[in-house]
């Protein structure tokens, strides 16, 4: 276990950008020196209340419940269950869950789980499983891996390996949450008890290396800024990218001065630009001050670009290691909509783009005078600009090439965009 723990404690860890309320309810859980997880639920052992039923509905938990329950202090007295209403009720933005079991005043075993479009009651998943104190967990066939668990049999936090009859199942760790259960192997406690296998890998439920825990554990950790802020723009079911920026055309700002500091971005936005809703009045850009600067952690960085209510390009970058004002640049990309644009040359690629001209988040191919200038994507931000193919009756011009290559900006199948988005995805802790 003090080998899982230090290995998590190496992981980079996002502080979120404004503490939550009830800052009691965070804890520094893994030892990395940051309170990060929000203590959702603790479990109690042999006290003869569901532990299930308090998890999923708050029954059988008293009006006042001991320090030590809702606490880090595994040592302290605790002989209830504790369920955080806050955090199980009000389910979202959630990153990641851990899941802890308590054992002689300390956390044994833990299996940590993403998060990102769950709810309270379907985030223990083999699939979700980042991490795991048992190694062979992450890559095993169980046929049992859930909270609701064996429901016939009241078998509860259940990641079971097989069954075989009483005498030949084997699994990880199980709730038992009944009082006459079937196996001789789930008998010799007062419920509920917490079986767990102190070991590295399963164990068959009979095995002396079967454990049995104080009490199991549930924390949830946040992404950065509020729930409002994330967005499935790729359709997935997930709402894991955050809306750090929306450049919109010819509002007559510079777009890049509103993205490098806020300047020129109105004091009261519409609320449009800061959604996925590209058809609604939007006539400003807008800067999300918290995520562009706090660029911690950042594992993606999604560019779209706007046209006719939808975004109809995306590019991705690698996050890893870059700033706000880096990410945009040819070493970073891993996708792009134009099939030419990974191997062809570039004599511009990069957010500040060509200063003296003010043409910003700029990938181009070439300049050979205006008539011969190729490129993917530019910003036009100047109010007077030398050349016809940028010329418009206000700024900021945002233009792309339509196809699937570079095209020439006077003659070629080049379209103007309503405006570009940028969206953050994040690291997993």
């Amino acid at each position: 276990m003090r080998t899982f723990i230090l290995a998590l404690a190496l992981l980079p860890i996002l502080q979120p950008a404004a503490m939550q309320e009830n800052t009691e309810e965070y804890f520094d859980v893994l030892g990395t020196g940051c309170s990060d997880w929000r203590l959702a639920f603790r479990g109690t052992a042999h006290i003869q209340k569901s532990m299930y039923r308090a998890y999923k509905y708050g029954k059988g938990i008293p009006q006042d419940i001991e320090d030590g329950c809702k606490s880090t202090d595994w040592s302290a007295p605790c002989n209830s269950h504790y369920r955080n209403d806050d955090a199980l009720d009000n389910w979202s933005n959630v990153r990641e869950v851990l899941y802890g079991i308590v054992d002689n005043g300390m956390l044994v075993k833990v299996m940590r789980f993403d998060g990102a479009g769950t709810n309270n009651m379907n985030w223990m998943k083999q699939k979700r499983l980042i991490e795991s104190s048992w190694d062979d967990l992450k890559d095993a066939n169980p046929n049992f891996f859930r909270l609701k668990g064996h429901k016939r049999l009241r078998r509860r936090f259940f990641v079971n390996n097989n069954y075989g009859g009483c005498r030949n199942d084997a699994g990880w760790t199980v709730v038992v949450d009944q009082e006459n259960p079937a196996c001789s192997w789930e008998r010799n406690e007062t419920y509920p008890y917490i079986k767990y296998v102190a070991g590295q890998r399963y164990e068959n439920w009979n095995s002396p290396i079967i454990k049995s825990a104080d009490a199991i554990v549930v924390f949830v950790s946040y992404n950065p800024g509020e729930p409002n802020e994330y967005f499935d723009p790729l359709n997935t079911g997930e709402e894991v990218w955050r809306i750090a920026f929306r450049g919109t055309a010819k509002v007559g700002e510079p777009a890049f001065a509103a993205y490098e500091d806020g300047t020129g971005v109105k004091s009261t936005v519409e609320d449009a630009c800061k959604t996925l809703d590209f058809q609604a009045p939007c006539t400003s850009h807008w800067r999300n001050d918290d995520a562009l600067d706090n660029w911690e952690n950042v594992d993606e960085v999604l560019f779209g670009i706007i046209y006719k209510g939808e975004i109809v390009k995306t590019i991705f970058f690698d996050g890893e290691d870059t700033t706000y004002l880096d990410w945009y640049r040819a070493e970073n990309l891993l996708e792009s909509p134009w099939s030419d644009l990974p191997t062809e040359p570039h004599n511009f690629f990069s957010i500040e783009g060509h200063e003296r001209l003010q043409r910003r988040f700029f990938i181009e191919r070439n300049y050979g005078g205006c008539p011969n200038d190729v490129g993917w994507m530019v910003v036009s931000d100047m109010e007077r600009r030398p050349c016809s193919w940028e010329k418009a009756d206000s700024y900021p011009l945002i233009k792309f090439a339509a196809g699937s290559k570079s095209e020439n900006w006077n003659t070629g199948e080049v379209l103007e965009a309503d405006g570009f988005v940028i969206f953050l995805k994040y690291e997993e802790l």
